[in-house]
């Protein structure tokens, strides 16, 4: 940011604050947002920084006396900043650069994004004073005698954009794709790079990897800008800097790259060909596309406004890469997009809006389709979505909260993927599988998934999770993205060692659950979010078993919802237990817990706090509930190896390394009751069926089983205020 000017405002409510607003460039929009400031006299302020002088003025109501004029670095600052960027911090500048140095630090005036442009590209040249002095003599030739911030910057970024490699360059331009001020997500940029072939990757490299490093240097050059407004999984939100997207605004008008049409425009100069067409009409109602122009060789379409204005796709055969930001006053409207089967070279399909769309039967059609992403509401998913040849990506679904959401509301997972994928071609091209509410919620992990050796992200709802489906997950080898949203509560999951080699984010939100994590599991694990309730006095254990295991965690992040009949000391023990967790991880990874609204959840039996326990029923299939979890285990112990076991509890047994102590969990209607553990070199597996005559008839004898090798001894249970 160029900042010359600081106005300081008084501008007051009951309630004191403190805002700043920052990069200011109009008079006008200061005049729409000065009016949500009340007036009073209560001390509150309002910092804005500008570069504009008239703008500044407006922001005081014409008191000069409220102006700050930021001074630029000084000289001695400027070349400290250059040197760091260059050399690295604490080293010094070699003495052939010298002069050199001193005249280019002169002529970037001061302005810290200049200097740290400048700096960056000479630290990527050899360390010869040639390139330092073709940059000294650039801007020498091009820049007056006492420029402004302005006129500097420009110059500045003209050097740059000459310096990029042809592939960057194209990369950069691309940028102005989207509207000024736009919110620009590194995932979506770099799969529309490779749509358009922009990516200059060898035979051997990753195109994904390729297109990931141009935007990384495009940052480090300070031409796209990271933000701090929502992190996610995959890396944070980016923005332009103004004056850096109208530098690429005009050079993408000037060399004929983008067409870009704002929603002023009806009409615009007489163009031989557009290839990449960007309609930007905002909100505004009576927006339309000029006449005058020709739609039929575009091969790159972004739309940003309401359904009203979008021109007809029928129109657009050739496109290649097709954007829709849409929004509707009417929720229930759809968008039909049926006709998208003639767009035989599409590659890469992006829709977000706030109504339904409606998609075709099938994507056969589409040969190339590599990205298909419907941030929104669909009639039905296409039936050969995972066995399409060449769709790389797939999201489908908001992430969105869905209140009482059930099975009976969504699609049901058998009717959109086949079960079995043996007659499938190469269900392993899939890289990213997202299906999310209201889209899809499948009854549990299907098998098949097990198959999509190149998925790299996975993101799904599913009803209950069960210990094997993530076992088999763990051995897909490139997943680095897992993010599981349980509906059914009680999820209890082991982490075996080696599991998931290289998973970087696991993200499992769920009304109640316990993780296990076991020595060398998630070996590359740096990112861990959780979810969860907190119920009525059920809070008793620690739920992050051998999280000190993780030893490349970086950040942990906990949200906790409160359901009724809990109160805020249940909230409190599940966060002192989290805490005890986390402080005991040797590597002191970020802890961060958030208070949210209760998450959904789902019960075959009413829940527990509002059951009447006086009223117990015996299960109708219990038979099959055994025979079912039985043949799961066998499944599970045929495909690994023993491991050493970790104990769960250990602030409630006595053990050595050949003891596992199981406690028996209250149930009120038969149910099935497994624990599969490993012990010194052998496996002990227990089953134990609970119903409720027999609880009722030892109802003052809770034990707790220990199982030591072959013999077999009771404790006394805890306390019921501790159980699990």
């Amino acid at each position: 940011m160029v900042g010359d000017f600081l106005i300081c405002s008084p501008a007051t409510c009951r309630c004191r604050y403190f805002i700043i607003i920052d990069d200011l460039w109009t008079v006008s929009v200061w005049d729409i947002i000065s009016r949500a400031f009340p007036e009073g006299n209560s001390s509150s302020r309002i910092i804005t920084a500008t570069t504009i002088e008239d703008v500044a003025l407006a922001c005081c109501s014409y008191d000069p006396g409220h102006i700050f004029k930021m001074k630029s670095l000084s000289c001695d600052h400027s070349k400290e900043l250059f040197m760091r960027t260059v050399f690295g911090s604490g080293q010094g500048c070699p003495r052939q650069f010298h002069a050199v140095l001193d005249e280019i630090s002169r002529k970037c005036g001061g302005l810290p994004l200049a200097i740290t442009c400048i700096a960056t590209l000479l630290a990527r040249q050899p360390e010869t004073v040639d390139p330092w002095d073709y940059i000294s003599n650039f801007l020498n030739q091009n820049l007056r005698s006492n420029p402004t911030p302005v006129e500097i910057l420009k110059q500045i970024l003209n050097l740059c954009y000459i310096i990029l490699p042809n592939c960057l360059k194209t990369c950069l331009l691309y940028l102005s794709v989207y509207p000024e001020n736009y919110i620009i997500l590194k995932d979506d940029l770099v799969k529309q790079w490779i749509a358009e072939d922009f990516v200059c990757a060898k035979e051997e490299q990753d195109t994904v990897e390729v297109a990931s490093s141009y935007f990384d240097e495009l940052v480090s050059l300070c031409l796209i800008q990271r933000t701090d407004i929502n992190c996610i999984k995959k890396g944070r939100s980016y923005i332009v800097h103004p004056m850096v997207f109208d530098f690429i605004r005009c050079k993408s008008v000037e060399d004929n790259f983008i067409t870009i049409i704002n929603y002023s425009q009806s009409t615009v100069g007489l163009i031989e060909k557009i290839r990449r067409l960007s309609l930007h009409f905002g909100s505004a109602t009576y927006a339309t596309t000029p006449a005058s122009i020709g739609l039929s060789q575009v091969r790159s379409l972004s739309f940003i406004g309401l359904l009203c204005c979008m021109p007809s796709l029928v129109q657009f055969e050739l496109v290649r890469v097709l954007i829709l930001h849409l929004q509707a006053e009417d929720g229930d409207t759809t968008l039909p997009l049926r006709g998208i089967s003639g767009m035989f070279l599409l590659r890469y399909l992006q829709v977000r809006c706030n109504f339904t769309v409606e998609l075709p039967e099938q994507l056969g059609c589409l040969k190339h389709l590599a990205t298909l992403e419907i941030n929104a509401r669909v009639t039905a998913v296409p039936s050969d979505i995972v066995c399409h040849p060449s769709l790389l990506q797939v999201r489908l679904g908001a992430k969105t909260k869905h209140k009482h959401l059930t099975l009976s509301d969504v699609t049901s997972s058998r009717a959109m993927f086949p079960d079995d994928l043996s007659s499938v071609p190469s269900p392993d091209v899939v890289q990213e599988f997202e299906l999310l509410p209201p889209i899809c919620s499948f009854s549990r992990l299907p098998a098949w998934f097990q198959r999509l050796h190149g998925l790299r992200d996975l993101e799904v709802v599913v009803r209950e999770l069960w210990e094997h489906d993530v076992l088999h997950l763990g051995q897909l080898p490139v997943l680095t993205a897992l993010s599981l949203y349980v509906r059914k509560p009680s999820v209890s999951v082991t982490f075996y060692g080696k599991a998931f080699p290289v998973l970087k984010y696991f993200k499992l939100v769920s009304g109640a659950f316990f993780l296990i994590f076991l020595e060398e599991a998630l070996p590359n694990l740096q990112r861990l979010k959780i979810g969860f309730n907190v119920h009525r006095r059920e809070m008793g254990g620690n739920m992050l078993v051998g999280v000190h295991h993780l030893l490349n965690l970086q950040e942990v992040a906990a949200s906790i919802g409160q359901v009724t009949g809990a109160d805020d000391t249940d909230r409190m023990a599940a966060e002192s237990k989290l805490q005890d967790a986390m402080g005991k991880h040797p590597c002191c990874p970020s802890f961060k817990v958030t208070r949210v609204d209760p998450i959904d959840e789902e019960y075959d039996l009413p829940h527990p706090e509002i059951q009447d326990l006086s009223h117990e029923t015996e299960s109708s299939n219990k038979g099959d509930e055994v025979l079912n979890t039985h043949e799961a285990c066998k499944d599970v112990l045929s495909n690994h190896q023993p491991f050493q076991a970790e104990v769960p509890r250990e602030d409630m047994m006595k053990h050595d390394d050949t003891c596992v102590i199981i406690q028996l969990v209250k149930m009120t209607s038969a149910a099935t009751f497994i624990a599969l553990m490993a012990v010194g070199k052998f496996y002990v597996l227990v089953f134990m069926v609970l119903s409720s005559r027999d609880e009722k008839a030892n109802n003052n004898n809770n034990n707790t089983v220990v199982v030591e090798n072959d013999v077999t001894s009771s404790t006394t249970a805890p306390d019921e205020s501790t159980r699990q």
